[in-house]
């Protein structure tokens, strides 16, 4: 699978009212989703154009090499975009390029001499500045990012699609919203596979959220063989994660579990090895609303340690229970029955936020010694740590990061 070759990165963009961004090249793909607020998103291929109207919950998939150009449609609200961006060419770094006349950054044409450009347009480079350069400083536009009319965003917006129109090319959005797989009185949770999605199965990457209702339990449980990106988009909670110490075996910390606590709020981004044990809480006054993405989905499952369904500990026989536990088969079992519920359940008691946090450790996980963590997601925290907070200490970082830190595209 692809994906596995290539360093994923976490971003984050918005956009303000009445605002345009002009046309990008990536040389990354990039799957997004819609946070908040509508949006016109128009994709330039070489033979064709699409044009679409996205609403929260739409995914789509930013090709490399496509121009693009985004335009929110919204009067009132910033519309907001997260995207799990797969570099191409040089592993853990992607970058956009633009041919429109701006003062930052500069044109991609710069990058060609008078010569070429004149061949390449078969016209003379002051006919190539006038059209599409500009013949001085002043003439060019201060940025990529620009006010527009309502007007005139409507008039970009004609034949525009929605994800909800028959018809649509493979390469068209989907809405979340479609993707319901779970719902009780706790939570509600939207998930779309790649088997089931044409447009994402290249990708190998499931897109799902979480919506936890107040004083909601997500139970503890693993993912096998999939690492979870997630973005918390609303609400408050507490995540908590059951790392194992990977230490020799002469060491007194060998086989002993630490325990990693960390507050949610909007705007935090963590992440999630397979095979590590965690738990979700809501706030008992918030619900608590999470997007993720699950790297190396294809045969990934989620794994419970508690409740009824797909809880692995129901599957030790009643001979083995006083074997493996300290009470007896009957007691065990009992305990195990206390919950009748699956998957998300009620907390159980008033839930309150951590005055503390407890950090993960950044050489740790580049050094493998606390816990194994691939230098892609190694990558994923420095990247966001050095891009939010550039002047911040990077031998620490927070099991949760935030990164709304004023960040436009």
């Amino acid at each position: 699978m692809a994906i596995k070759a290539r360093l994923p990165f976490l971003l984050l963009s918005s956009l303000f009212l009445a605002s345009l961004s002009v046309s990008s090249a990536w040389s990354s793909d990039s799957l997004m989703i819609v946070n908040a607020g509508r949006l016109l998103f128009t994709l330039m291929y070489p033979d064709h154009t699409e044009s679409y109207k996205l609403q929260p919950k739409d995914v789509l998939i930013l090709p490399a090499g496509a121009l693009a150009y985004v335009a929110n449609l919204d009067d009132e609200e910033t519309f907001e975009v997260m995207h799990l961006v797969i570099p191409l060419n040089i592993p853990g770094q992607f970058s956009d390029v633009f041919p429109g006349a701006q003062k930052s950054p500069r044109a991609f044409y710069h990058g060609f001499s008078n010569q070429t450009l004149e061949a390449a347009f078969n016209s003379s480079i002051t006919e190539i500045q006038k059209a599409l350069l500009g013949e001085k400083e002043e003439d060019l536009k201060p940025d990529v990012l620009m006010e527009i009319s309502k007007e005139l965003i409507e008039e970009l917006s004609q034949g525009a699609k929605s994800s909800n129109d028959s018809g649509l090319p493979p390469s068209a959005p989907f809405n979340l919203g479609n993707y319901l797989i779970y719902s009780n009185d706790y939570a509600k949770v939207w998930e779309a596979l790649p088997n089931l999605v044409p447009n994402i199965e290249e990708f190998g990457v499931a897109v799902t959220l979480t919506e936890l209702n107040k004083s909601s339990l997500l139970l503890p449980h693993i993912n096998s063989k999939g690492w979870v990106v997630a973005y918390v988009i609303e609400g408050a909670g507490l995540l908590e994660i059951a790392a194992p110490w990977r230490k020799d075996e002469d060491s007194p910390e060998y086989g002993q579990i630490q325990a990693f606590f960390s507050n949610l709020s909007a705007g935090d981004a963590f992440v999630i090895p397979p095979g590590y044990p965690f738990a979700v809480s809501s706030s008992s006054d918030s619900t608590l609303g999470i997007l993720g993405f699950i790297i190396n989905s294809e045969k990934n499952k989620r794994i419970f340690a508690a409740g009824v369904r797909d809880n692995v500990v129901n599957q030790i026989g009643d001979i083995a229970k006083p074997l493996i536990f300290t009470g007896t088969a009957e007691q065990v079992t009992k305990l195990l029955e206390n919950q009748k519920g699956s998957y998300i359940v009620s907390n159980g008691t008033s839930y309150y936020l951590f005055d503390y946090f407890k950090y993960f450790n950044i050489e740790r996980l580049r050094s493998n010694k606390h816990i194994h963590v691939p230098n892609v997601l190694v990558n994923f925290l420095l990247q966001f740590h050095h891009q939010r907070f550039p002047a911040a200490n990077p031998s620490t970082e927070l099991v949760a990061i935030n990164v709304t830190a004023n960040h436009t595209a």
